[in-house]
């Protein structure tokens, strides 16, 4: 008996009753068949199963096997496809140069931080939680844009009015803990640009951050760098490229006396350009002052008239004819005057109100403190880090430049004039700080810094004065301040020029404090 069907071939056979275990056969093709036998009855047929392939199998694991029908399933890869997406994935393996150029190519699952778009990717790149790489790269990459984002969104709707808070107080908090290159400049920029683009947001923003006591001393300096150079700027004025250095951990920093004696040029790189611009704008007061007082003394008018100069070199020169002047009076860019507007209700009266109140309530935590001196308490705890003289003659050439770039203000000769002028004459004739146990002559000096920076504070303030109105409104409506002013000059000047000692003094300070102290003397004599 025998049955087929497509693929096997079953038969029945009379084998040895004694071979239960299976074989191995092989046909005349020489493929492998598989013999099943099984144990039978005495006296009963045997049957062998034999499944043959007629068309032979093959070993290949690496090739499918072909369909005639249609089938949904993609082909089985052969061998030729394996060695191909070997090579492509060789070829796509970047370079030295390349992992040179972007380091994260090393790390593929590592996300790429882009460039931010809008405003408020730019606030989120600085609230990243996580510490690390990806931390100091988000912060990298948001000051690196920083500064041309906020000023390319300037003046298109309102994204910059909606952020510029948020963004100010985010870019003040920054710290430096990852050794970012050039981390304090970008800071600058970056908030130089908000105060010029959005200044009726981000100064008051910054001038009462500044009197928080959260804040390091390069935090406060970065804040008076921005509002001074935001304010020039807005008042069309020439701005110093400031370069700044990461500073120093604060106890590798020397007391105040022995800093200010020992420091180097590489430690006053973020107020030297502040003071720079302070020195030139009560200079040029100077030298106005003196030519007027020289023009009004006969003796010293008929010599000038007398002086012979020397002779003019013999050429020729081209003269420029009156269209070509024209031409070039109409090249010249037009400066807007936007800070004259806005200097003395966001800039001025908040940061001396706030100033004012700050003294005041660190006054009376000082006397509260100095009754307990004796029984263990502290003493000068009142007196913070602004009222030091680290801070503060940076905080008072701030004022004057703010003061300079404002001298065409409305509200110059009646707000910002008296008020400049009262926070000098204050700050100029006390110390700031109690000490119980000091005594006359050690409580009347102060420090010759922060003497020097208000004395040119007065200068700046008085010389638009005279501009303006000859200092008429300043002796008319404010002549108890004059008289206290006038006063406060001629004791300086006094003392300055019969050698007392103040504290600081000595080299570059002192200079500034002998020529400011004679150029106070006379500014008043013009008004008074």
């Amino acid at each position: 008996m025998e049955d087929k069907d497509a693929d096997s071939v079953f038969e029945w056979t009379q084998d040895d009753v004694n071979d239960p275990q299976g074989e191995v056969q092989k046909d005349g093709q020489g493929l492998a068949s598989s013999k099943l036998t099984e144990t039978p009855k005495v006296g009963e047929k045997t049957r062998k199963v034999v499944i043959m392939d007629k068309e032979g199998d093959s070993d290949d694991s690496l090739e499918g096997y072909e369909s005639d029908s249609i089938s949904s399933r993609s082909p089985s890869p052969t061998l030729d496809d394996s060695i191909s997406r070997k090579r492509v994935e060789r070829s796509n393996e970047p370079t030295i140069e390349e992992i040179n150029a972007d380091p994260t190519l090393l790390n593929p699952s590592k996300k790429k931080i882009h460039k931010p778009v809008y405003l408020l990717d730019l606030g989120k790149l600085f609230k990243v939680p996580n510490e690390g790489d990806v931390q100091a790269e988000s912060i990298q990459v948001g000051l690196d844009s920083a500064a041309a984002l906020i000023r390319k969104k300037a003046g298109w709707g309102t994204e910059l009015e909606e952020n510029a808070v948020d963004l100010t107080c985010n870019i003040i908090g920054l710290q430096n803990n990852y050794d970012l290159e050039a981390f304090d400049q970008l800071v600058l920029e970056a908030l130089t640009a908000l105060v010029a683009c959005c200044p009726k947001k981000v100064a008051p923003c910054i001038i009462e951050n500044f009197f928080m006591p959260s804040y390091s001393v390069t935090h406060r300096y970065a804040m008076l760098n921005a509002l001074a150079l935001g304010a020039r700027e807005l008042a069309g004025l020439p701005t110093p490229q400031i370069a700044l250095r990461s500073s120093a951990f604060p106890s590798r920093i020397l007391p105040i006396s022995a800093h200010n004696k020992y420091i180097t040029a590489e430690d006053e790189q973020q107020i030297a350009p502040i003071r720079g611009l302070v020195e030139g704008i009560s200079s040029q007061a100077i030298d106005k002052a003196q030519k007027r007082v020289e023009d009004k003394v006969p003796e010293i008018a008929r010599e000038k008239q007398l002086t012979v100069f020397g002779r003019r070199k013999a050429g020729i020169t081209e003269l420029q004819s009156l269209s070509d002047s024209k031409a070039g009076a109409s090249r010249q860019p037009t400066r807007t005057l936007t800070f004259n507007v806005i200097a003395a209700e966001y800039f001025i009266i908040p940061i001396t109100s706030r100033f004012w109140s700050y003294l005041r309530e660190s006054i009376s935590r000082e006397e509260a403190s100095s009754r307990f001196s004796q029984n263990g308490g502290f003493k000068a705890t009142g007196a913070g880090m602004i009222l030091s003289p680290l801070i503060l003659p940076h905080f008072i050439h701030t004022m004057s430049v703010m003061t300079h770039a404002s001298r065409h203000s409305p509200a110059y000769l009646s707000i910002i004039a008296p008020a400049v002028l009262e926070l000098a004459v204050t700050l100029g004739t006390r110390k700031m700080g109690m000490d119980p146990s000091a005594t006359a002559e050690q409580e009347s000096k102060r420090s010759a810094s922060v003497l020097s920076a208000c004395l040119e504070l007065a200068i700046v303030g008085l010389d638009a004065s005279i501009d303006l109105d000859e200092g008429k409104t300043l002796a008319l409506e404010h002549g108890l301040l004059m008289s206290g002013v006038s006063s406060w000059a001629q004791g300086t000047y006094k003392l300055v020029d019969s050698g007392l000692r103040f504290d600081g003094v000595g080299g570059e300070v002192e200079r500034r404090l002998s020529k400011a102290s004679a150029g106070l003397v006379l500014k008043v004599e013009e008004i008074i």
